[in-house]
């Protein structure tokens, strides 16, 4: 990438490589930073996947097209894990003239409940009430429907894993729920630091753009 080499003295109008911002999009600029930003949705290279995201995957499909598995941990979840009145909920609501959009794993509308579908790595409480990806959805929520981010319970269904050498990783059948709850306060926060990364993301883009001519 040629960002890095472009005037910083030279003004350029922001760009975006999407019209709308994704927790997806802010996670990777917020952990990973602008380069691998650049790398997934700028130059299109394929996400880097690893044993947890593949398990992430098959599970989110299982659950919602109640697919019968053949291994016995897999059914076991399918059977056990709590379901939602909706499944992959999707919620666009637009924040300081940015277009929000998030996908909900399982929600319930009357009365209003989030669930967010966890695997791999270890999940505690503690952990469930701090993740950020969950302030999002509460910011979404309060947007969208107006409610009370207290009033609404987010739950958090971590299945742990094991793997084996050689092995895939593979969940161990368990659940662990840890209920959870997001303030006002935590959507204003989140907010401003939405706003203010996708603005970053808007000139670190524009520079990217520009070194390729486009």
């Amino acid at each position: 990438m040629k960002g890095s080499t472009q005037s910083k003295t030279k003004k350029l109008e922001p760009r975006w490589p999407r019209d709308h911002y994704s927790w997806s999009q802010y996670n990777i600029w917020v952990n990973q930073g602008p380069r691998e930003y650049a790398l997934k949705y700028i130059y299109d290279e394929a996400a880097r996947t690893n044993p947890r995201m593949l398990l992430g995957k098959q599970v989110a499909e299982m659950v919602e097209n109640d697919l019968e598995q053949e291994d016995e941990a897999l059914e076991h979840l399918r059977i056990f894990l709590p379901r939602y009145q909706y499944q992959e909920y999707k919620i666009e609501e637009e924040l300081n003239g940015i277009k929000l959009v998030g996908f909900l794993d399982g929600f319930d509308e009357d009365p209003m409940k989030v669930g967010e579908y966890k695997t791999g790595r270890l999940w505690t409480k503690g952990m469930a009430d701090k993740t950020e990806q969950l302030h999002w959805y509460a910011l979404l929520l309060y947007l969208k429907f107006g409610v009370d981010p207290g009033r609404v319970p987010m739950v958090l269904h971590w299945m742990p894993t094991e793997w084996k050498e050689g092995e895939p990783l593979k969940p161990t059948g368990d659940i662990e729920n840890f209920e959870t709850r997001r303030t006002l306060r935590d959507c204003l926060d989140v907010g401003k630091r939405i706003t203010d990364s996708w603005k970053k993301i808007g000139e670190f883009c524009a520079i990217e753009y520009a070194s390729l001519g486009l």
